[in-house]
């Protein structure tokens, strides 16, 4: 129980924190407005109740994207906060059982593969997925074989447990609150993604076919930025994989990004799809503006939205935790952020029911990932 109590001590839940939020950014004067922008806002909250004191997977973190890098930055001499070696510590200390890790969606600097698999092979408390890489391959029109060829042969050697994160549609998502004149952050995201027909794409639904493992799908139907909406797209998509690729199991990464009532048909239609969950994060103003049109399962309260609380319950085997935290975010707050967030999780997820809450925080992800904890 110590594990609990120390992750409980770092709750930072607070009242109204929208209207803190949009104050503290100095939008005071646009608080109607933005309320009624927001997708997420107007939507009821389950309660919170008793926390979650069982153990916990954590079935999705970036920790060792930036791996390479920070071990170079301690090779000059530099020091931070934080080891990544001291990472299953970190995890340990909040009673996350185990952790899954894999590349981000990304176009340039796809140099951590190696990293990825090497860090699993460290670590007994994280495993590694391959990499996703191929479709940064297809972005830049360069050949992708034997960087497939090279997945196909790391799950023979059980080097990778699955494949992903695999960016389908990943878009720049800092134009929405540059839209919204909510920021002047001259930093954008990177566009990345693969068209649903392409060969490599379904050259490696083949391997993990084959090799009967998951692969992560980072997919985002909508952009509301530029006025998108593919999700009857996608949802027709995953109906015609899940049967032609019957032994691979397909994990829709965050909550699949879409409403909780089209995930429901997707389910209806394919027993082999899973949905990863991540929360947001109390007072994380951009991402709040990034996701708010993704159907994110909660605000800035920290309390599930009623509608994915109801759905989870629903679906208790295809929905898993994933925080889908990168490792600059352990360097920014040593032993904290990772900390409170888990904290609040278990706080949020105490309001699910009781015979579902170890299904979504534990064992979903220990059966699909076939992890022998």
């Amino acid at each position: 129980m110590k594990f609990i109590a120390l992750a409980l001590s770092f709750l930072t839940v607070a009242p109204n924190s929208f209207d803190t939020a949009v104050k503290k950014k100095g939008f005071g004067h646009r608080l109607e407005e933005l309320r009624s922008i927001s997708q997420l806002e107007s939507l009821p909250e389950r309660q919170n109740g008793k926390p979650y004191d069982g153990p916990i997977i954590d079935s999705l973190q970036h920790v060792h994207i930036g791996y390479g890098q920070v071990k170079r930055w301690i090779e000059k001499g530099n020091r931070l906060p934080v080891n990544p070696k001291d990472l299953p510590g970190i995890i340990k200390s909040v009673d996350v059982k185990h952790a899954i890790t894999m590349e981000t969606p990304r176009t340039k600097g796809l140099r951590g593969d190696d990293v990825a698999i090497e860090f699993g092979k460290k670590h007994s408390t994280y495993s590694a997925f391959c990499s996703p890489h191929f479709v940064a391959d297809a972005n830049r029109g360069r050949d992708a074989s034997w960087r497939i060829d090279r997945i196909d042969q790391r799950l023979t050697d059980g080097e990778c447990i699955g494949v992903g994160e695999v960016g389908i549609m990943h878009w720049d998502k800092t134009e929405k609150h540059k839209q919204l004149g909510l920021s002047s952050d001259p930093h954008s995201q990177k566009l990345v993604t693969i068209d649903i027909d392409h060969p490599n794409l379904h050259r490696v639904f083949d391997i993990v076919n084959k090799h009967k493992v998951p692969i992560f799908l980072h997919v985002e139907p909508y952009n509301s930025a530029r006025d998108v909406d593919d999700t009857q797209k996608y949802m027709d998509w995953y109906q015609e994989i899940c049967r032609q690729y019957p032994h691979a199991d397909f994990i829709l990464s965050h909550n699949s990004m879409m409403e909780p009532e089209k995930l429901y048909e997707v389910f209806e239609h394919c027993d082999n799809f899973y949905s990863q969950v991540k929360i947001m994060e109390h007072n994380r103003w951009k991402f709040y503006w990034k996701f708010h049109d993704l159907h994110i399962v909660n605000d800035m309260d920290y309390r599930f939205k009623e509608r994915w609380a109801k759905f989870i319950e629903k679906w208790p085997d295809r929905m898993m935790f994933g925080s889908d935290i990168k490792l600059r975010n352990f360097l920014e707050k040593p032993n904290n952020r990772y900390n409170k967030l888990i904290g609040n999780l278990r706080v949020m997820v105490g309001g699910l029911d009781k015979n579902v809450q170890k299904k979504f925080m534990y064992g979903n992800a220990k059966k699909v990932f076939n992890l022998d904890i």
